[in-house]
Order: structure tokens, then sequence, then C-alpha cells
């Protein structure tokens, strides 16, 4: 993904494999590079994503999780990557989301009864004004990683990257293709408050994003 933004001139930060400390680091490193008014912002991010009492969480790797209390002070609320960004200097904000996984905690045999219990999915999150959230399948459900490096849903984005597409309608194609490629299993899904037109490939004269990749 990182490359494939990078070829269009995004200002890009690429992190990997993150611990819960560098993972909060970079995100506020993301924060600190919007620096101009009127900025757009895009989010993405591909791992393990959990919601706990209706509340989305992403999850760094080698965290030893047992409870709920520590996920909460380990993992990541995307509730509050979207306050953040909506009190920054960006005009628009695009999270994207392939991260409805199973449970990762159900196999594990110390954890407490109430992460075994964690919902499949993630949670409906209502956006804020001007910002537009993608899941890699709809509420409740989990995501296929499908065949190689990236998930059905993340190669299915990298096919349809292109300049004349808008967001709305580059989504319409990639969920199309990911409903192919699993058999109607899974449903790519959005959720968008966006005010103004939205192209991942800017046409001239349109702001180049910034980006951070997980």
């Amino acid at each position: 993904m990182a490359k494939n933004l990078q070829k269009l001139r995004y200002k890009t930060t690429l992190a990997t494999d993150l611990n819960p400390e560098q993972f909060r680091q970079t995100v506020a490193e993301f924060y600190r590079s919007i620096v101009e008014d009127n900025a757009v912002s895009v989010f993405y991010y591909a791992g393990h994503g959990i919601q706990l009492q209706n509340t989305n969480y992403l999850i760094p790797v080698d965290v030893p999780i047992q409870s709920p209390k520590e996920l909460i002070d380990s993992a990541y609320s995307i509730n509050n990557l979207i306050t953040e960004l909506e009190q920054s200097l960006s005009d628009q904000n695009i999270i994207i989301l392939d991260a409805c996984r199973n449970n990762p905690f159900r196999k594990t045999a110390t954890v407490t009864a109430q992460l075994r219990e964690i919902q499949a999915g993630l949670a409906l999150v209502e956006p804020p004004p001007s910002t537009l959230i993608a899941y890699a399948t709809e509420p409740g459900n989990v995501a296929e990683d499908g065949r190689g490096r990236n998930g059905t849903y993340t190669r299915a984005l990298l096919r349809h990257f292109t300049r004349s597409e808008t967001a709305e309608e580059l989504f319409k194609k990639v969920r199309k293709d990911v409903l192919r490629a699993t058999n109607n299993r899974q449903t790519p899904w959005e959720h968008s408050s966006l005010l103004e037109t939205f192209y991942f490939a800017p046409p001239k004269n349109k702001k180049i994003p910034n980006v951070v990749n997980f």
C-alpha cells in the first residue's frame, strides 16, 4: 500500500509491527505532520482489530493481553483516532481499516472469559463531519485474509487506485471485487460524512494527502 501511495506523491508515514508505545508515537507523529490548513489525511491500517463493549481497538504486536483492562491500556482506540483527526488541521479524513478479524484471544488459555467473548468484527462508528471510514467487511463480520501478502480487501484496493475515480467510485469497485473473490461472504462497508469530493489520486491543483500506513 505504501509504495502505491508514494508513487502518487503522498506524504507517507510507514510503520509495521509496532508495540503499544511505538504505535502511539507513530500516530502522534502523524498528527503533528498535519501542519497545513485544509489538508487531507488518510489513515490505513491492516492487522488485528476487535470490538469490546461497542468500542473498536487496533491491536499492536506481541501484546500479552489477558484481561479487558490490559486490552484497553495496550490497544489503540479507533474513537481516539477519530477525535484526534477531527481536532487537527485536516479538512477531510479517510480511515481505512483492513482489521475485521476473528478474536485473537479466543484460544489463549490464560485470558479471562470476557476476552473470549469479544464480538466478531468491528462495531459501526459514526464519523464526524468530513470523515469517511472504510471497513474490510460489514459491521460484526470478519474479513478473509486471502492468499499472499495482502488480504482480499487490500488487494482489491490496490487494483483501483486511479486518477479518474472519486473515493465513492473506488470503494464500489472494491466491494464488487471482494464479493466476487469471497463468493459473497465478505461485503466491504463505508460510512461517510464527506462534504467534498475526494480522490485518492488527486487531479491537478488538489492537495496531496498526509498518509499513515500500518
